[in-house]
């Protein structure tokens, strides 16, 4: 919710360095915060570390960003970069049908969509940012993305937009609720 106190990333970075991410706040954690111009990962394990993100496709894990990915995240990697590669008229549909798929070759975890007794794949994503608005889109998934449908939360994306703002203590998520 801090992030979105601020109306560009570069803005919620900075603060979120400063004021927010002090050690022994938080459980370890990945917290991706962008706009159209910027893009950055926060990670937290004991204490916090900004990570400055290039343009481009990112896939994002539980793990540390900087470490040798996992099979897995490696591989999803390559898959999310070839489709952001390939000249897609829908390219979130590409990205949606990854998220949704079982080829894990017979291991729950190593499945995109996870499926594993009380551990699994909760929700789902998609983000694609733009300068320009109407190539901007926030689809999400409120559960497994094999079984749930993604909704269009795209019009949030407008209302961060505006330079209305939102100050302390007013989000675009409590606005929205």
């Amino acid at each position: 919710m801090d992030a979105l106190r601020w109306s560009r990333a570069d803005e919620a970075a900075e603060k979120l360095e400063i004021e927010s991410l002090r050690p022994d706040t938080y459980n370890p954690f990945n917290l991706f915060v962008a706009d159209s111009e910027n893009c950055f990962l926060f990670t937290y394990d004991e204490s916090p570390r900004r990570i400055d993100l290039g343009p481009g496709a990112h896939v994002i894990g539980n793990v540390d960003p900087e470490a040798t990915p996992p099979t897995k995240l490696a591989g999803l990697g390559r898959a999310v970069g070839r489709i952001a590669e390939e000249d897609h008229d829908r390219p979130l549909d590409a990205l949606a049908e990854l998220c949704r798929t079982h080829a894990g070759g017979g291991n729950a975890l190593d499945d995109t969509c996870v499926h594993a007794g009380g551990y699994g794949t909760r929700s789902s994503t998609l983000l694609q940012l733009s300068p320009n608005d109407d190539r901007r889109v926030f689809r999400y998934a409120d559960g497994a993305p094999c079984c749930t449908e993604y909704e269009d939360y795209t019009p949030l994306l407008h209302d961060l937009r505006q330079e209305s703002g939102y100050a302390v203590g007013k989000t675009a998520v409590r606005s929205a609720i």
